[in-house]
């Protein structure tokens, strides 16, 4: 009865018990098996398809534990592992892997209208004091990179002339794309 309601793992239960009352009762270490293994199968389904709505949610980190849980019940069922793979690569980036990538992304320089009251000159030395995430929008599927928008604290020297440079204090919120570069690190770029 248990077993075509399809609750399998109470049927394989039911048919352990049996064995410990009647050790060869009917079939039971045989029906005990296929009831574990359809209880497995039905579980790594439920898994799966778990997987799949939460990376349809964005939710990455979820989908790789789901889609990890599928390939224990039923190792190799489909491609739970790529899908698993395929869901963390999707991840967005750590405050570590942030700042990182944001401190690179500058060592080109940035635009001078971020800088207050400067028009022209020559950029000659950047530091950043502060890097604060404000928001991380939805992750872009087809471009596959993480916007968020930054509010960078930092100061410039800038060279206006031969003779005269100026220390220019800025902040400024601004938007990134992080995206994972061919080693599997994080690189940013900023939108001008």
């Amino acid at each position: 009865r248990l077993a075509r309601q399809s609750h399998y793992r109470e049927a394989a239960s039911a048919f352990g018990k049996s064995l410990s009352f009647v050790p060869e009762f009917r079939d039971a270490r045989k029906l005990k098996h296929k009831y574990i293994r359809l209880a497995n199968r039905a579980d790594a389904e439920h898994h799966y398809a778990a997987g799949m709505q939460r990376m349809a949610n964005q939710q990455f980190g979820q989908a790789v534990l789901e889609f990890e849980k599928a390939n224990q019940f039923v190792p190799g069922y489909k491609d739970a592992l790529a899908m698993a793979d395929r869901a963390r690569s999707f991840m967005p980036p750590g405050n570590y892997q942030i700042h990182k990538a944001v401190r690179e992304s500058m060592k080109n320089g940035i635009p001078l209208h971020w800088l207050p009251n400067i028009h022209y000159g020559h950029i000659e030395e950047l530091q950043l004091y502060s890097i604060d995430v404000r928001h991380r929008g939805r992750f872009n599927e087809f471009r596959h990179f993480w916007p968020y928008q930054i509010h960078l604290i930092g100061e410039a020297e800038v060279e206006l002339s031969a003779d005269k440079e100026v220390k220019v204090q800025f902040s400024r919120v601004v938007k990134f794309r992080f995206f994972r570069n061919q080693w599997g690190g994080w690189s940013a770029s900023f939108r001008h």
